[in-house]
């Protein structure tokens, strides 16, 4: 009977190591994208041309704002703390390392 309610108690902890990795590899995916969005706007950003400049500062003030909004979600999804969590629940439980190695290696790659 205890070794059922363990195993029980077991996949219960495999579980939310699982969804939390999960959770943290979904930001850390979503990070990268606007990274990646931000990178390019800021070197299309430098190639701007035109023939006046109220043209060149329009598409420059656009772009500084769209930079600061993309920024902004960055801020939003770091602040949810997933990859934190994720963390904490592998030092609070260590035996995820051994248990669930692929998860492990997906929440490092996050880091």
């Amino acid at each position: 009977m205890e070794d059922q309610e363990f195993d029980e108690e077991d996949a219960k902890t495999t579980k939310r190591y699982r969804e939390k990795v999960d959770e943290s590899w979904e930001t850390f995916q979503q990070i990268q994208k606007l990274k990646e969005q931000l990178a390019k706007l800021s070197s299309h950003k430098h190639e701007v041309h035109g023939d006046e400049n109220n043209e060149i500062n329009a598409v420059k003030t656009k772009a500084h704002k769209m930079e600061q909004n993309i920024v902004s979600k960055i801020d939003k999804l770091a602040n949810k703390r997933k990859l934190d969590q994720a963390v904490l629940y592998l030092v609070r439980h260590p035996e995820m390392m051994e248990l669930e190695p692929i998860a492990t290696e997906r929440l490092l790659l996050c880091c």
